[in-house]
């Protein structure tokens, strides 16, 4: 697993000893923060599952990463999902502010997808549909332009499964990202995080970097 500093690209493989069902984000791992719900760490992936011994789920469990902020017109977030069961929903989430205002990119076993928003708990469905369910499929949610979000799903072949792009104003416009499940039963494991903030911003890091570079050798 590895973790960045502020303004950053992060990723997290999980690839570290099991952590039990746990409501502490600290013991998955730097950085995250388990808002709602109980998570755990099992063969170097996070599972959520109420077939575990001594694992409690609540419906909108959520859990984020604060090794980089995301800013709406200018992110990318990404992760790996795994071995969904039951008709339930979980995948991704952005624009964290806590654990009642996020958006999500889910999907079920049942073909379906969605993308909400919860605002203080009320949820708004800005996006639905049908797509071809796989039991390994990688989730992202990239924003180039101010209020609009493309969302896209792929398989391990790389195979499109989802790619579109929704307007939609956000009642909160920076955050961070993480997992997110609703509903309580079922399974749900993710594996593979990656975050990419305000990637404008690092390119003038980078130039800025470069110039000074050019100075010091001028010396």
């Amino acid at each position: 697993a590895a973790s960045s500093l502020h303004a950053a690209p992060i990723t997290d493989d999980f690839n570290r000893a099991n952590v039990a069902p746990t409501t502490n984000g600290s013991a998955i791992g730097t950085n995250w923060v388990i808002g709602s719900g109980t998570f755990e760490l099992v063969s170097n992936r996070i599972r959520v599952n109420p077939t575990v011994s001594g694992t409690t789920m609540v419906s909108d469990s959520v859990m984020w990463n604060t090794g980089v902020t995301l800013s709406n017109g200018n992110f990318s977030a990404s992760i790996d999902l795994f071995d969904v069961t039951n008709p339930r929903f979980g995948g991704l989430a952005v624009l964290v502010a806590d654990s009642n205002s996020y958006l999500t990119l889910e999907v079920s076993e049942t073909n379906a997808y969605a993308f909400r928003q919860n605002n203080n708990g009320v949820f708004t469905t800005i996006d639905s549909g049908t797509i071809s369910y796989v039991d390994n499929m990688r989730l992202t949610i990239s924003s180039s332009v101010l209020n609009q979000f493309t969302l896209n799903i792929v398989n391990p072949s790389s195979t499109v499964l989802l790619n579109k792009t929704v307007t939609f104003t956000p009642v909160v416009n920076s955050g961070f990202s993480g997992l997110y499940y609703r509903q309580t039963g079922g399974q749900y494991v993710w594996d593979n995080y990656s975050a990419v903030p305000e990637p404008s911003t690092l390119g003038l890091l980078a130039l800025g970097c470069a110039a000074l570079a050019l100075r010091r050798r001028r010396r």
